[in-house]
């Protein structure tokens, strides 16, 4: 299944939704931010990252 999903460059996205875009597993994305491959979560309010 291939995702049909189009993002302006300005949208912030969950962890799903990059997921399912770039087609990566959480512990690729996690392993790649900690690489400094990928950009870190930014916090939106008290319990909500994105």
């Amino acid at each position: 299944m291939e995702a049909d999903i189009h993002y302006r460059r300005d949208t912030l996205l969950t962890r799903r939704q990059v997921e399912a875009f770039c087609r990566l597993s959480t512990s690729s994305i996690y392993r790649f931010m900690r690489d400094g491959l990928f950009p870190e979560p930014i916090r939106v309010g008290r319990r909500a990252l994105v």
